[in-house]
């Protein structure tokens, strides 16, 4: 993996408990220049800030203990007068489920659709006086045959929960084992395959017929299986 080895561009927290989208987003960040520090919830996101006192906070929507607006209301609840507060930048698997005026409201300076290509992401980041210098596009590890292996892998662990989720009719839980996977298949650009598990969580989070999500199930197992066969055993 190349590294950037200059002067420190930006302090970043990123917040995510998606651990195949927090390593891309930490890979694209640390690659062109960044200090980056990570959290998995909204209190994390708090305890790391106090210590680390990001210039950015870079916040996935969805968490365990709350919302990307969560981490923003509360990191500027806390933060000390002294110092200018960070910028946030919000990512949204479905940036429409943003409010526009939470963005003054809350404090958010972008919303940007996850995932999101690494040019878009600098862009957001740095200050506006700072040049965008974006290195090869990362990956969790070296390269994208890494990043397939890896999302390969999350789908072989995570279809498992996601079936007995929904047999047991657990349809949150679903929807959000989805969404993680959605997010995670986008970034290997696996299209076939995030259409389907997108699909299955939109039915999920809409309590659908359960004919129809039985269906929908079938079709992700269909381009999953196509899916581990193009990136080997």
């Amino acid at each position: 993996m190349q590294k950037f080895t200059g002067v420190v561009r930006a302090r970043v927290l990123v917040v995510d408990d998606h651990a195949t989208s927090r390593n891309y987003v930490l890979a694209a960040l640390r690659q062109n220049g960044m200090a980056v520090k990570a959290a998995r919830s909204v209190s994390a996101a708090c305890e790391t800030a106090a210590r680390f006192v990001p210039d950015v906070v870079v916040s996935d929507w969805r968490l365990p203990d709350g919302s990307g607006r969560d981490v923003c209301e509360a990191i500027r609840t806390e933060w000390t007068a002294r110092l200018p507060h960070p910028r946030f930048v919000l990512l949204c698997g479905n940036p429409r489920d943003v409010p526009p005026n939470w963005l003054a409201a809350a404090g958010l300076h972008r919303v940007l659709h996850k995932p999101c290509p690494v040019r878009v992401l600098l862009a957001a980041v740095l200050p506006a006086d700072c040049s965008v210098r974006e290195t090869p596009p990362p990956a969790p590890r070296d390269d994208d045959v890494e990043l397939a292996l890896a999302v390969r892998a999350e789908f072989r662990s995570r279809l498992p929960d996601l079936a007995a989720a929904i047999e047991g009719k657990r349809l949150e839980e679903a929807a959000l084992i989805t969404h993680q996977l959605t997010a995670s298949a986008a970034l290997c650009r696996a299209e076939s395959l995030e259409s389907a598990v997108r699909e299955l969580g939109r039915l999920c989070s809409e309590k659908a017929d359960p004919a129809r999500a039985a269906d929908a199930w079938c079709g992700l197992e269909s381009a999953a299986a196509d899916f581990f066969e193009i990136d080997g055993p």
